[in-house]
């Protein structure tokens, strides 16, 4: 068992290490912007990478086999019953509604309390602007409550400066381009029921690919230059749901091309694969929570969660759901998102920084300068917190 823990843990390392280095640094899932290597010829030409080469072999299933030790990762004899329109209580029917709204304001303001005070810390690359454009939008929405105390205008143009060269072209480009506006229609939560996966069997099995210079590049041609390098659109763009990551980005280039003036683009937009794409987010997220949310797979979940809330599929936001998420984050004051490194199997490509010390914690003594802060998972923890709350200023 521990071989096959050491052999798997250094295929993953290699392959997260192989797809996301820029000048030595380790680039996040959301901004893979990967512009080292990559000329424009190669994604203007025609040749497709090949994808039998990029697939890093892991699923849904797999990881979770990692995450728990087992011997076997994808044949684990696990049945579970992915019931697409289970009943579970949304944010707004369960008898904790108000003190959950509560709750999960306190946890943004958490969250900008530990920006606050580690910007300084945080990785050069695009990503933390991603969390916190897309929490000024809802907070532009709803009256600027957060504004009147956080300069999170500031901090995203803090982080954008900083960015390195690729990213912060990026950054600057699409970072005042999130935008939640008023009388946005709701999708209705049949929605994901008609569109999902018919056949279930298939969630979790799937084997999950991302080409990380591929990403990178189809995300800065289209806000940066208003192109579609062919290449893009038959991967990114595909209108078949892929899985994991590349699912979640399928619908992250979307949104970014949504946001440009590009109409060549646009184009390749269409609501039934946005709706395709958001149920397919649902089964697999749906599938995670009935794993018990398995370390190395919650950014993925948080990831749907914040994605598909943004696009209005109101699915997302089950009371089971947002307690996970609550959970994960420190209970410091300086409320990033965390995870249990103790486990064996913490495999992430998420470099961590060392949370500081709060002002209580100082004066009492108390207080860990161990606990790590994953700036990519508060990212995405931070998006999902901020459309749950806008959810529920809209419908509770």
């Amino acid at each position: 068992m521990v071989l096959h823990y050491c052999i798997v843990s250094i295929y993953l390392l290699l392959v997260i290490f192989s797809f996301h280095p820029v000048n030595g640094e380790v680039i996040l899932i959301f901004s893979n912007r990967l512009t080292t290597g990559t000329s424009q010829a190669s994604l203007n030409g025609t040749q497709l990478p090949d994808f039998d080469t990029l697939k890093d072999g892991l699923s849904i299933l797999d990881l979770y086999g990692i995450d728990k030790g087992m011997n076997s990762t994808t044949e684990n004899n696990l049945e579970i019953k992915l019931d697409q329109m289970e009943y579970v209580p949304s944010l707004c029917t369960s008898t904790k509604s108000a003190s959950l709204k509560m709750r999960i304001l306190d946890a943004i303001e958490q969250t900008l309390k530990f920006y606050e005070s580690h910007i300084d810390l945080l990785p050069t690359v695009s990503d933390p602007s991603v969390g916190l454009s897309i929490l000024k939008a809802a907070d532009d929405k709803h009256g600027k409550l957060l504004q009147g105390t956080y300069n999170i205008s500031d901090w995203i143009s803090n982080i954008c400066n900083q960015a390195v060269p690729g990213e912060k072209e990026f950054c600057e480009a699409s970072s005042t381009k999130w935008n939640l506006r008023n009388g946005q229609m709701w999708k209705s939560a049949k929605v994901v029921k008609d569109n999902g996966v018919e056949d279930s069997s298939v969630i979790g099995h799937e084997k999950e690919y991302m080409w990380g210079k591929l990403n990178g590049q189809c995300q800065l041609a289209v806000v940066t230059r208003c192109e579609v390098p062919y290449v893009c659109e038959r991967t990114l763009y595909d209108t078949v749901p892929r899985s994991m990551y590349f699912l979640t980005h399928q619908m992250f280039q979307r949104i970014l091309t949504e946001q440009t003036d590009c109409e060549s683009a646009k184009r390749l937009l269409n609501e039934e694969v946005n709706d395709k794409l958001c149920s397919k987010m649902y089964q697999e997220a749906n599938l995670i929570s009935k794993l018990d949310y398995p370390n190395i797979l919650r950014d993925l979940f948080s990831e749907y969660v914040a994605i598909c809330g943004y696009k209005r599929y109101p699915n997302f936001f089950r009371e089971d759901w947002i307690e996970s998420l609550l959970s994960w984050q420190s209970r410091s004051g300086y409320g990033c998102f965390t995870n249990d490194i103790n486990k064996n199997a913490f495999i992430t490509s998420d470099t961590p920084i060392v949370r500081r010390k709060t002002y209580e914690e100082i004066q009492k003594g108390s207080g860990s300068e161990e606990e790590l802060c994953l700036p990519h998972f508060t990212t995405v923890g931070l998006s999902a917190l901020a459309m749950s709350w806008d959810y529920m200023q809209e419908n509770c």
